[in-house]
């Protein structure tokens, strides 16, 4: 199946998924398969809990996380 949508990871995403991936390694498998479902339906499963972001000055209220 052909990817509908592209992800762009921010510098400060990829120094988090690093720091991530050397501390939690366990956790990697779960969030490449979230990547994957991204990447093909532009939504993630309700076991994610995929939640708006409503941070006071976030850079990114008001979409999904």
């Amino acid at each position: 199946m052909e990817s509908n949508f592209e992800l762009i990871f921010e510098p400060q995403f990829t120094k988090d998924y690093r720091k991530l991936k050397k501390e939690h390694p366990e956790l990697i498998p779960d969030l490449r398969g979230s990547f994957k479902e991204l990447s093909m339906y532009g939504i993630v499963n309700e076991i994610s809990k995929p939640h708006i972001l409503n941070n006071r000055g976030g850079n990114y209220n008001g979409n999904q996380e």
